[in-house]
Parts: C-alpha cells; sequence; structure tokens
C-alpha cells in the first residue's frame, strides 16, 4: 500500500505534475480506473471481499456527492484551487464510477 503521502493532492498546486501516486500500483501511476483500483488493488492483491468492496464504494460514491463539495468549498485554498479541486474529484469521480 503506497504511503500516507500519495494522499497529498499536488495536481492543483503543481500543474506539471502527472503522477497520481508517488508507486505505481499494476505499473502505473496515473489513469486508474474501477479496475485497478477495485478488481485488481482491493480484491485481488488486498483479498477484500466483494461485499467489503460495496460498502467503502458505496460510503465513497456518498460522499463524493454530498461532503466533498462542501468541504472543499469551506477549505482555505484560494477559489481558483477550490474551483481546481473540485474539478479534479470530479474527474476522477467519473473515471471511477462512470
Amino acid at each position: 500500500m503506497p504511503p500516507a503521502y500519495d494522499l497529498i493532492n499536488t495536481w492543483i498546486v503543481l500543474p506539471e505534475a502527472r503522477e497520481e501516486l508517488a508507486l505505481p500500483l499494476k505499473g502505473k501511476k496515473t489513469g486508474f480506473t474501477y479496475h485497478h483500483l477495485v478488481t485488481y488493488y482491493a480484491k485481488e492483491r488486498l483479498k477484500i471481499t466483494s461485499k467489503v468492496c460495496d460498502q467503502v464504494l458505496h460510503d465513497l460514491r456518498r460522499a463524493a456527492e454530498d461532503r466533498w463539495p462542501e468541504i472543499i468549498r469551506s477549505s482555505f485554498l484560494s477559489p481558483a484551487a477550490k474551483e481546481k479541486y473540485d474539478n479534479l474529484v470530479r474527474s476522477r469521480y467519473k473515471r471511477l464510477f462512470g
């Protein structure tokens, strides 16, 4: 599992950053899809059951739809950074969930 520093989102402050993770996942550092994160990493590598994955994904969807926009809006980020962060969350959500 990648270290916690991978949780820092450098994409909104470093336009030249092109990697989503510092360490590769299945040979990739960017462009992750449902298959990479859930099927390969969670289910195959970590052996997390489908039931647990489904619950986590349900919670993630709810957070992305209900909580993340509000958290971003109430953050200390500049208006421009808030917009970038919101766009980034939306694009990755779409990539993960379609």
